[in-house]
């Protein structure tokens, strides 16, 4: 994995994730600040988020975070980037927020 003045995700990208994780399988050229900003979309907005994340993403990120082992299980820098991944699992789980609206253009937030 690419790393600049200690930071793990500077100049990275999804493949060198993958052979982090010991996952084979092929993944695209994405960057992983790219990662980390869809990342923090979904912790943010939840489902909102799907507007500001391709939908080719949001499935590239159900498939690469299911099955992942137990961070615990993990050795060295694969431990905290399991734990990430599993907590954007967790983001993609959970219950819906769909019962406002927010209108980004009046900026304005109605009950449905």
């Amino acid at each position: 994995m690419a790393a600049r003045d200690g930071c793990v995700f500077a100049g990275g990208d999804l493949r060198d994730l993958g052979a982090l994780l010991g996952r084979p399988e092929a993944l695209p050229d994405l960057s992983l600040t790219q990662l980390a900003e869809d990342w923090y979309r979904l912790r943010k907005a939840a489902d909102l988020a799907a507007g500001y994340i391709p939908a080719e993403r949001l499935a590239l990120y159900d498939r690469i975070t299911r099955d992942l082992p137990h961070p615990e299980t993990c050795a060295g820098l694969a431990a905290p980037v399991t734990r990430f991944l599993r907590i954007m699992r967790a983001y993609l789980d959970r219950l819906p927020n769909r019962d406002i609206a927010i209108d980004l253009d009046a900026m304005t937030v109605t009950r449905i």
